[in-house]
């Protein structure tokens, strides 16, 4: 093998290694093993956009395998900010995918929102995790 021929494989080999071979976001993924419930969060648009906004959650089990048949509640806030009162939403995230929840919220104004998303197995809570989500 030459010289030319190696250093490529060895890149293409850490490439793959870096970014892995996963299915790209789609709920089809795989994470790293951590014993507990995890979930993830993406928005589109990336970055957020003042109004309606399309927010996509990933939940895997411990084993980092994607959870099926849960559900996801979302509350969504942000503080008071001068003459603007506090504002909240709500809402429930559905399966479009294997793992992959998604519902659309309107997030009416520019700044940092809190969102807490809680997934559940009937009425037991999975695991809960509060995402920062700025509104530029």
């Amino acid at each position: 093998m030459t010289i030319h021929r190696r250093f490529s494989a060895i890149c293409a080999l850490a490439l793959l290694a870096a970014f892995g071979s996963g299915g790209c976001g789609r709920g089809d993924e795989r994470r790293a093993a951590t014993g507990v419930p995890q979930v993830e969060m993406r928005t589109i648009p990336d970055p957020p956009q003042a109004g309606d906004v399309h927010v996509v959650f990933l939940l895997f089990d411990g084993n980092g395998d994607p959870l099926r048949g849960k559900s996801i509640s979302v509350g969504a806030s942000i503080p008071a900010a001068g003459p603007l009162p506090m504002m909240e939403v709500t809402g429930v995230a559905s399966e479009d995918r294997p793992g992959e929840y998604g519902t659309v919220l309107t997030l009416a104004r520019r700044g940092q929102w809190s969102l807490v998303a809680s997934a559940r197995d009937g009425q037991r809570v999975l695991t809960e995790r509060v995402f920062p989500v700025d509104i530029p």
